[in-house]
C-alpha cells in the first residue's frame, strides 16, 4: 500500500511539470533500447545422480558432459553432480563410468532452467568380464602393456619437461598451442627439468601400471580432466607424446600429436606418481596435500 502511494504521487510531481517533462521522458526512454530484450539468455543447468541399474547404488567418479566436452562435470562419493552455465536449447549429454556402456540422452534446457535427471548405468556382470580376461589371457592379450613405440619414444626422448595444469578452465575451441596448453587443458607453470635417474623410473612405474584395453574400456580417460593434474611431456625427434596424471581420480593418459593414444590407473604404483609429482612440484599446495597413496576411482 506505501509503495503505491509513492507510485501515484511521483507520477503527480511529473505531471504538473507540463508537457515539457512529458515530452523529456519521451525521448529519453527512446533513446534507450530494449536492453532487455538484447541481453544473452540465462543459462541453465543439469543436475542429478547417476546410479547403477541393478541395484540404484550410487556411482562415483562418473563423467557428465556434453558432447563438445565445453561443460563436463564428476559426480562425488554420492553420485551426485552439477552441470552449470550451459546454454539454452537443445543440448545431448554422454555419462560414461568405467565398466558400462555411455549413456546418451538430448534434453531441451529453458533459460535460467535447472533439470533433474536421474542416470541409470548398466554395468557388465564381474563374471563376464572374469571370462573376458581368461580368454585373453589364453591368447596372451592381457593384461594390456605399455605400447612399444610409445615406451621406445619415452625411453629415446632427450627432452623431457614437466608441467602443472589447470582442470577448471578446458579452452576447447582454442587452436593448438602446445606451448600453453595439453589438448584443451592451459599450462600454469612447469617444473625444473627431471633428472634422468628419476625419469626413467617414471617410465618403469608407467610401463608396470594398469593399462586399459581400447576395445573394453576405452583410449580416453573417463573423468575428462585432470585435478590436481601435471603433465610430462617426452619429445623426440620434434614429437611430442604427453603422459597426463590425474590424481583425482587415479587414472592417465598418454597422447601423442595431440590425440589420446593409451589410459590407464595408478593401480598398485600410485605412491610412485604421487612421489614424483612431489618432487617435481614440492611448494604447490594442491600437490602437498596428496597422500601416500594416490586416490583411486571406485569401479
Amino acid at each position: 500500500m506505501l509503495r503505491a502511494v509513492i507510485t501515484e504521487s511521483r507520477w503527480s510531481q511529473r505531471a504538473r511539470a507540463g508537457p515539457w517533462a512529458v515530452l523529456w521522458l519521451a525521448l529519453l526512454l527512446g533513446a534507450a533500447p530494449g536492453t532487455a530484450d538484447a541481453a544473452d539468455p540465462a543459462p541453465g543447468a543439469v543436475a542429478g545422480t547417476v546410479v547403477r541399474a541393478g541395484d540404484g547404488a550410487a556411482v562415483p567418479y562418473a563423467n557428465v558432459s556434453d558432447t563438445t566436452r565445453r561443460f563436463t562435470a564428476i559426480t562425488d562419493e554420492h553420485g551426485r553432480f552439477l552441470l552449470a552455465g550451459l546454454p539454452p536449447g537443445r543440448i545431448t549429454l554422454h555419462v560414461r563410468s568405467l565398466g558400462s556402456p555411455p549413456l546418451i540422452e538430448t534434453v531441451e534446457l529453458a533459460p535460467g532452467d535447472t533439470l533433474r535427471r536421474t542416470y541409470r548405468l548398466a554395468f557388465v556382470a564381474h563374471e563376464q568380464l572374469l571370462k573376458l580376461r581368461d580368454s585373453l589371457t589364453a591368447i596372451g592379450a592381457w593384461p594390456p602393456t605399455l605400447d612399444r613405440d610409445l615406451h621406445q619414444h619415452m625411453r629415446e626422448a632427450l627432452d623431457v619437461r614437466v608441467f602443472r595444469l589447470d582442470p577448471g578452465r578446458p579452452e576447447f575451441d582454442a587452436p593448438a598451442d602446445p606451448e600453453r596448453r595439453i589438448g584443451p587443458w592451459p599450462i600454469v607453470s612447469e617444473a625444473g627439468r627431471p633428472e634422468r635417474p628419476a625419469v626413467e623410473a617414471l617410465i618403469r612405474t608407467l610401463r608396470d601400471s594398469e593399462l586399459y584395453r581400447s576395445n573394453i574400456e576405452g583410449a580416453i580417460k573417463l573423468c575428462g580432466g585432470f585435478s590436481p593434474g601435471i603433465d610430462v611431456r617426452f619429445t623426440n625427434l620434434g614429437v611430442p607424446v604427453d603422459l597426463l596424471l590425474c590424481f583425482t581420480c587415479g587414472e592417465f593418459a598418454i597422447w601423442q600429436g595431440g590425440h589420446p593414444r593409451q589410459a590407464g590407473d595408478f593401480e598398485r604404483r600410485g605412491a610412485d606418481f604421487v612421489r614424483f609429482a612431489k618432487r617435481m612440484f614440492p611448494r604447490d599446495p594442491a600437490i602437498k596435500k596428496l597422500g601416500v597413496q594416490a586416490r583411486k576411482r571406485s569401479r
